[in-house]
């Protein structure tokens, strides 16, 4: 930001300009951790708001997945839950507007070597910026029919324990960041 201002003498001839300059950089870091931190309160608000008000995991889901679509400018929220085996997973429930179909609701798919495996073992988060060659065959050959080039996995954890996977996932390849 420049600001000037003129430099008269005492019968008011102009002797020249003063300049000032400010370097609005931090200012405008500060602004985007505002929004950022906006936004999140915001989900939060919402998420809160949806829990207290729906009482039915799947219309629980739509208004949860609404909020993070929102947020995140994800393409797909998919809510995967582990079968009693612990070997496979299920998708429980998905928002995917512009799906082709091959990923269903009631999907299930071996627990090994799946996006949402690193999360449940770690259970923290786990990002792909693209989809792996590593990915089991079944649920590569999703994604890709899908077009889905990014996978964000989350661990819904409870008291210390993973109860499910919530992926977010995106056309866009890298489309998401630690």
């Amino acid at each position: 930001m420049l600001f000037r201002s003129p430099i008269r003498d005492n019968t008011g001839k102009l002797l020249g300009f003063s300049k000032v300059t400010r370097d609005l950089t931090e200012r405008k870091r500060f602004a985007r951790e505002l929004k950022h931190e906006r936004d999140r309160l915001r989900l939060l608000l919402d998420l809160n708001s949806s829990f207290a008000s729906n009482l039915d995991l799947h219309q629980l889901f739509g208004a949860i997945s609404a909020g993070v679509r929102s947020v995140t400018k994800c393409d797909a929220v998919v809510l995967s839950l582990p079968e009693s085996d612990m070997k496979s997973l299920r998708i429980y429930a998905i928002d995917f507007p512009e799906g082709k179909g091959f990923l269903k609701e009631g999907v299930a798919y071996p627990i090994e070597r799946s996006i949402a495996s690193r999360a449940l073992e770690t259970s923290k988060p786990f990002l792909f910026g693209g989809v792996p060659a590593s990915l089991h065959s079944a649920m590569q050959y999703l994604l890709v029919n899908e077009g889905l080039k990014s996978v964000w996995a989350l661990p819904l954890c409870r008291g210390g324990s993973v109860l499910g996977v919530l992926n977010l996932a995106c056309f866009e390849e890298g489309a998401f960041t630690q």
